[in-house]
């Protein structure tokens, strides 16, 4: 008797530690270092411009921001879930910095390469930043594949915080990621916390910037 109750016990003991092994996130900050494969005979300049470059996540609830520190470039992203808008703001290290609002159509069309986007875990496992990490691999409509890893210990309370991960089963810990002019970025996670994040974090700034239209940002893209 006491062998059947045993055994009967077994799925919901594993039940209970599964569960208790996945933290919904609601608040929480990772920092990324950014690893940057350049083209095969690029100067040495171009090396040198992407040292000590990285990746801020942060998350409150519906709200997500991103900052990406490249040298003396910084490009940030606010996005609130709950009415489909975004914010971007970038500053080239220049005098002009600029802040571009979108609204819920013009959100969808920046990030529409995502759309349908699958995932499918590999065989690969890593520990970073703390935590087990499973590899699967990314891919777009159009065929275009990237590797990541993700740990399953934390899934995000707000599941539309960024669509390159849309239907992931947990939070990116290292990802690629390829820029307009070819360069790959592989981002990895070198600290993961899950303190409260100040709502000032996510506001929007009200100087400082010069505003321009989505269309507007579009042309500014076309010339680089």
């Amino acid at each position: 008797m006491k062998k059947i109750l045993f055994i009967a016990l077994i799925p919901c003991v594993l039940f209970v530690c599964r569960t208790e092994a996945q933290k919904q996130v609601s608040d929480a900050q990772i920092t990324y270092r950014i690893k940057v494969d350049l083209p095969e005979g690029a100067p040495a300049a171009a090396a040198a411009q992407f040292e000590n470059s990285h990746l801020v996540y942060a998350f409150k609830n519906y709200l997500f921001r991103s900052d990406m520190y490249v040298g003396q470039k910084t490009y940030s992203n606010i996005r609130n879930s709950r009415d489909h808008t975004a914010v971007s703001l970038i500053d080239n290290g220049g005098p002009v910095k600029y802040l571009i609002r979108f609204d819920p159509q013009e959100l969808a069309k920046e990030s529409s390469r995502f759309d349908g986007i699958t995932f499918k875990d590999g065989n690969g496992t890593r520990k970073i930043a703390g935590y087990a990490c499973r590899e699967a691999t990314g891919q777009l409509k159009d065929g275009t594949t990237f590797t990541l890893y993700y740990t399953p210990e934390l899934l995000t309370e707000d599941t539309d915080y960024n669509d390159r991960f849309k239907g992931l089963k947990g939070i990116p810990l290292e990802f690629e990621t390829t820029t307009r002019h070819h360069v790959t970025m592989t981002m990895t996670a070198t600290d993961v916390s899950l303190a409260p994040q100040p709502r000032s974090v996510f506001a929007v700034p009200t100087s400082g910037y010069r505003e321009i239209s989505y269309s507007e940002l579009q042309r500014l893209r076309a010339q680089h």
